[in-house]
């Protein structure tokens, strides 16, 4: 399947090439298609590494690289907000981030971040008296213990053996990114939370010496020690 390039989301920045009127869609999977670039979109028209869809598939079929630590196999592949794209080969490494013109873009990282993927909490529900099951952004659905998880947290995983690394709560003074609304892309410092159900309650945020108000679906708490 494809779409237009006047209808692909409107994260992707497109030049305006003469003839070219389609673009690969991405494969429904762990990120929605509005929220998600194909791996063949983001190498031609983001990365700027292959040209046509043959040399991306080339690059598949020689397994050149890896999307959170595992080969794919499908040039429609989605590629979602920080997820880490390497290539062993060139000793290259990136992750998928928002830029300032509210649009994807990838950012290189050290090799010791390749291991490591921030994710939001989007849910969680008691499986039993003592387990809970935490749903995270990226997909995962994790079984946990830690009563202490809140809707908002961000949990860092360990893209090899999908345990938590590191736990950071949603709570004033924290830094964060906007993912999404008036004010996507902008990163700043958790100002205040604003009374209400978890998922719909308002939060302010200075960004500079701006301070802004935004729904708090559009806030993700930002592991200070990873690039961005």
């Amino acid at each position: 399947m494809h779409l237009t390039r006047s209808n692909i989301s409107k994260l992707i920045k497109l030049e305006r090439v003469k003839g070219k009127k389609w673009l690969t869609t991405a494969t429904p999977g762990t990120h929605s298609r509005d929220r998600a670039i194909p791996i063949n979109v983001l190498f031609k028209e983001v990365m700027k590494i292959t040209k046509t869809t043959r040399e991306t598939k080339l690059m598949i079929n020689k397994n050149s690289f890896l999307v959170n630590k595992k080969n794919i196999s499908d040039v429609k592949f989605p590629i979602g907000l920080f997820d880490v794209i390497e290539f062993p080969g060139l000793n290259e490494n990136y992750r998928l981030t928002i830029l300032e013109n509210k649009k994807f873009g990838v950012k290189s990282i050290k090799s010791e971040e390749c291991n490591l993927r921030p994710c939001k909490v989007l849910g969680k529900k008691v499986q039993n008296k003592s387990v809970l099951q935490i749903n995270l952004d990226n997909g995962f659905n994790l079984l946990i213990k830690d009563n202490n998880i809140s809707v908002g947290d961000t949990l860092v995983l360990d893209l090899t053996t999908k345990k938590i690394v590191k736990h950071i709560k949603l709570e004033k003074g924290v830094t964060v990114m906007l993912i999404d609304g008036k004010y996507l892309g902008k990163v700043g410092i958790l100002n205040e939370i604003k009374p209400g159900i978890a998922k719909k309650r308002n939060m302010s945020l200075q960004v500079g010496k701006e301070l802004i108000e935004t729904s708090g679906r559009y806030v993700f708490v930002l592991d200070n020690t990873l690039t961005y």
